[in-house]
């Protein structure tokens, strides 16, 4: 029988208890009683069924219970619905423990995720309400095996129930013992590192390596773990990085000799980590031993990484391996080698053996290796100037008598050091009188020409430093051959002779690209001299048709000051944009428009307006900066029509516009053609382009305007792109136009929100042709009421005054007060004049409404700005009860934000800028207050208490910082109304007078919200500089009142916060 028809208590138990029930039967019988309260009456049904799941689960001999996903699910269930007292007693009575560990050692979960996922979350479950006790022994298994399930199913809540079984074993006085840390490292830590190689819950299991390796009772045996570890790791295969941050992690806590041998093993283990571990052992800050590092080179077979590694980190393997180095870098020059050298070089440096490294780099200096390479002599010339100058004076005898080029090269690159200057004077010195000194050895070795490309490097370094010429009629087809002519004619600024020119250019067209790109990056100024435009041609021409990175040449400023090269270049440039392949356009723009003649911008701006490309609009704009006056688009209309109708580019508009105010500046015929052509309304972009740049010049064409005009308002239906266009047509003249009513209401019967915006805007451009009465409602109705308030101020501006009263007026008497009416009261406040003798009274009942009101954040800042606005440019509208009112309004904003949980940043940016309105009510209104500061005290008593309340950062303590200095430090010009010069010395001594009376209360509320309140020290010291400026006002007695009101415990707030100030705030005569 199924259970669907059962329906009796007694039925449905049996059916439940029977021992051949199948199990997906029992599960959705249990889940339908459970959740969907099927019509069977079964007392205590969750608890009934949760002894009978628990009864089922500890059965031994039937495991197909404990097996079974449903039965887990319905475990979950029902432990969710049961009180805690009643599922930890059945869980007991079952020996969860026993059933956790049969289920990690029978269950094959690797084929089934959901099922361990679910029994996972079970013994979370369970781990929550009882502590599940194992021995250790038993612990370490689940862990690992619940780790090597994370690693195989990749379930993060398998590593989560593996720390807390962990952290069962392992507490502040319970650990692991050693037998128990070496199974772990043998069988747990291989996936631990595994997992966190994965990112998978890095955190908990970095923790569960610390404490079992790293506790300071473990590390004893940390080099004895490690090596459990290596030998597991190696049959599981752990991955090379995972045993290299492992490796990384540990290294810190052994001594050398332990490292050492851990290193060996390790590295027998896993020799693909051995080059990545030695470079962690190099970077560990101790010294490895000879014997360790020379057993690692002879068994790395001279890997260049191991001996490079080696050597830096201990020079006598350096001195015992170098003629073995000096062979392998003979083979070939590359990177790596050259890196081996450097540091072969260095650790002869700190040995002190330099002239020994000169002896083996001159037996060893062979063409095509790394020994004579420029950037090796280089390297080894950065050590002549720690030399002493004995040293160097050896060094040079030696190798100038062995005619030995390359080492003297190096030499003379460190002595140029001194004649060019370097940071130390001593060693600056030095070397130039070793320099002096050693002249003449150096031109000996000059006096017989060489083809040798070191031979002439040298010389010229010697041209460097003496000014010195080498003296030869022979031309050598050696490119240092060319830099040292070229180096001898910039020094003597002499031109150079035409037989030379010629060598120059034939060895020039057969160069390589490094020869080219150097003549035109050092060269090119002295190119510009001595070469004639047909061999500058010649030398553009070679250069452009093999470069791949010609910006690094045409972006250098000093070149475009080259006119005669710029020339050739600008000619280059100018026919490859004619063919039909252009490759150097995107390269046009980097070029200044000086260095075009008119000629040739003439010519690139035709080749640009046919060009397809990207950045056509930006070349032609700045070539337009020196206009032509006879390139087709400055000259010819229809030319620039469609270079502008036919592009979307909004470059393509400021070319036109660039064009057109150029001609308007010298009156040209072309303007008088182009309105004449545009009044026909087929370029329409270019038509307001032209009608643009002669508003700017006030030489408005009215037909072009009123054509181009009825075109919008006929065409605007169709199109509402035109709506912007008719909107800044008609701004410019403002006036009214009842003709365009019917097409503005086609246009509104039905549009989308931004459409509706664009129709107000130009509604409120056509002067009165709106009653007051549709247009304020409209106003009301639009969404982003804040980006409309210019064009509702446009469009009130037309009214006189008494008809302005009429208008605020009849919006204070509107029955429905929102949130709408406030931001048509900013524009009333804003456009009022002085003309308006009913202003101040409107004044005051705007603000009272306003206050009514409940304002969102956004309208609230927007009202601020219209007080700072009115406070400070419009203070003819406010009287004493009016100032006040804006008091009151600063008052409920900081109510509301101390009321608020969490300040959101528009809330933030609210709270400053009603410290700004406070602020300008005291510089601008404080005569108002002279016998009422406790009105403003009340004020900024509430921001302070919201800056402690909220921590609402150092950019709202630095306002409120600046309000106080405001309040404090008192000016003649925010005290005086009408008074006389001689007066306001004692009016400012009177308001300061009075300020005393009440500016203590800051200090009491400051110690109070202190202790009340945390807050970041960064905005503590804001606050701190503010009260100290209270300080400063304040005399004795006063601050004996204050010390006087306080109790134990804010006294000592205060005495600390006065300590400070006299520390750190107060002013103090030199």
């Amino acid at each position: 029988m199924s259970w669907v028809d059962i329906r009796s208590t007694e039925g449905i138990t049996r059916f439940l208890r029977n021992q051949k029930t199948p199990i997906p039967e029992i599960f959705q019988a249990s889940k339908q009683l459970i959740v969907h309260d099927e019509p069977i009456v079964l007392p205590n049904k969750e608890r009934f069924i949760f002894e009978l799941v628990c009864d089922r689960l500890s059965h031994t001999k039937s495991k197909e219970y404990r097996h079974s996903k449903e039965i887990w699910d319905l475990f979950i269930l029902l432990w969710t619905r049961l009180d805690r007292e009643t599922r930890v007693k059945y869980v007991t009575k079952i020996r969860f423990n026993d059933l956790v560990e049969s289920m990690l050692q029978e269950t094959d979960f690797d084929s089934d995720s959901e099922f361990l996922n679910v029994f996972v979350q079970s013994v979370d479950l369970v781990l929550d309400d009882k502590r599940l006790t194992f021995s250790s022994e038993t612990n370490v298994e689940l862990v690992s095996q619940l780790l090597q399930l994370a690693a195989t199913a990749g379930q993060s809540s398998c590593i989560q129930l593996a720390y807390r079984l962990f952290k069962s074993a392992n507490t502040s006085t319970l650990h692991y013992n050693k037998k128990n840390v070496a199974y772990f490292c043998s069988e747990c830590l291989p996936n631990v590192l595994v997992l966190i190689r994965a990112g998978k819950e890095t955190a908990l299991l970095e923790k569960m390596l610390r404490e079992v390796l790293l506790r300071k009772e473990a590390l004893n045996d940390l080099k004895e773990n490690v090596g459990y570890f290596c030998n597991s790791a190696a049959t599981k295969q752990i991955d090379d990085v995972a045993v290299i941050d492992f490796f990384q992690r540990i290294i810190g806590k052994l001594a050398v000799k332990d490292i050492e041998e851990l290193f060996g093993e390790v590295v027998s283990k896993f020799p693909g980590t051995k080059i990545e571990l030695l470079k962690r052992v190099v970077g560990l800050n101790k010294v490895l031993s000879t014997s360790f590092l020379s057993n690692l080179v002879d068994s790395s077979s001279l890997n260049l990484e191991v001996l490079q590694l080696a050597i830096s980190k201990n020079v006598d393997v350096g001195l015992l391996y170098s003629d073995r180095i000096f062979e392998l870098a003979k083979t070939q020059d590359d990177n790596k080698r050259f890196e081996l050298m450097s540091a072969l070089l260095d650790v002869y440096v700190r040995s002190r053996e330099v002239e020994t490294f000169f002896e083996l780099w001159s037996a060893n200096c062979i063409e095509n290796t790394t020994f004579v390479s420029d950037r090796f002599v280089t390297a080894v010339s950065e050590i002549i100037p720690g030399l002493s100058q004995k040293q160097i004076i050896n060094l040079v005898k030696k190798y100038v008598e062995s005619k030995n080029f390359v080492l003297l090269t190096s030499i003379a690159e460190g002595l140029l050091l001194g004649v060019t200057g370097i940071g130390q004077t001593s060693i600056t010195r030095m070397l130039q009188q070793t320099a002096d000194e050693m002249k003449p050895e150096f031109l000996k070795v000059l006096e017989k020409p060489q083809e040798s490309h070191h031979y002439w490097k040298l010389a010229t370094l010697m041209q460097m430093i003496y000014n010195t010429d080498v003296p030869t009629k022979k031309t050598y087809k050696i490119e240092d051959f060319f830099f040292s002519r070229l180096r001898s004619f910039e020094s003597r600024l002499q031109s150079a002779d035409e037989t030379f020119v010629k060598q120059f250019m034939s060895f020039y067209r057969k160069s390589d690209i490094q020869f080219k790109r150097t003549i035109f990056t050092r060269w090119f100024v002295l190119m510009n001299v001595i070469l004639d435009q047909s061999q500058l041609r010649k030398l553009v021409e070679e250069y452009f048709g093999n470069e791949t990175d010609e910006i690094t040449v045409l972006a250098n400023g000093v070149l475009h000051e080259q006119s005669n090269l710029m020339k050739e270049v600008i000619d280059y440039l100018i026919s490859d944009l004619s063919s039909k392949k252009p490759t150097l356009s995107r390269y046009i723009q980097t070029i200044p428009a000086f260095c075009y003649t008119r000629s040739q911008r003439e010519q690139m701006l035709n080749l640009l307006v046919g060009a397809e490309l990207e950045s056509k609009f930006v070349c032609i704009l700045a070539l337009l900066e020196q206009p032509t006056l006879k390139s087709k688009v400055e000259t010819d209309i229809s030319t620039l029509i469609k270079l502008v109708e036919e592009s979307s580019c909004p470059e393509a508009l400021e070319v036109a516009d660039k064009v057109f105010d150029t001609h308007l500046r010298q009156s040209s015929k072309f303007i008088t053609e182009s309105e004449q052509t545009l009044r026909s309304g087929k370029a329409f972009k270019t038509a307001l382009c032209l009608l643009r740049s002669e508003r700017r010049l006030d030489k408005l064409n009215d037909e072009l305007y009123d054509s181009l005009l009825d075109k919008c308002v006929n065409d605007v239906s169709k199109d509402n792109k035109l709506l912007d266009v008719l909107i800044e047509l008609k701004s410019w003249k403002v006036q009214q136009d009842p003709k365009i009513k019917k097409t503005i209401s086609k246009i509104g019967n039905n549009c989308d929100p931004e459409t509706a915006q664009k129709l107000f805007n130009l509604i409120c451009q056509l002067g009165k042709t709106y009653a007051p009465e549709y247009v304020l409602p409209l106003f009301s109705s639009l969404p982003h009421l804040e980006l409309l308030m210019d064009s509702l101020k446009t469009y009130l501006k037309n009214f006189e005054a008494e008809e302005l009263a009429s208008i605020w007026l009849w919006v204070l008497d509107t029955d429905e007060k929102d949130e709408t009416v406030s931001y048509l009261l900013c524009v009333l406040l804003q456009i009022q004049s002085s003309e308006n003798q009913y202003a101040q009274k409107l004044t005051i009942a705007s603000l009272s409404t306003l206050l009514d009101l409940q304002l969102s954040v956004e309208t609230a800042i927007q009202v601020g700005l219209v007080l700072k606005q009115l406070i400070s440019g419009s203070s003819w509208m406010l009287t004493q009860y009016s100032v006040e009112q804006v008091v009151v309004f600063i008052n409920k904003i900081s109510q509301h934000l101390l009321e608020t949980e969490q300040l959101t940043d528009a809330q933030t940016t609210l709270y400053l800028q009603n410290c700004q309105v406070l602020s300008n009510l005291v510089l601008f209104q404080r005569f108002r207050f002279s016998n009422r500061q406790h009105l403003l005290i009340h004020s900024f008593v509430g921001l302070l208490e919201c800056l402690f309340k909220h921590n609402l950062g150092t950019a709202a303590a630095t306002g409120f910082e600046r309000l106080v200095s405001n309040l404090c430090e008192i000016s003649a010009s925010s005290v005086s109304n009408s008074e006389s010069e001689s007066s306001l010395t004692s009016t400012v001594s009177f308001m300061k007078h009075q300020l005393r009376k009440f500016v203590p209360l800051l200090i009491l509320n400051y110690v109070k919200f202190y202790l009340s309140y945390q807050m970041d020290p960064a905005i503590k010291d804001v606050l701190e500089n503010s009260m100290f400026m209270v300080f400063d006002l304040l005399t004795l007695n006063e601050l004996n009142f204050i010390n006087m009101s306080l109790d134990s415990q804010s006294r000592i707030v205060y005495r600390s916060l006065y300590d400070d100030y006299k520390k750190f705030g107060k002013w103090r005569e030199e």
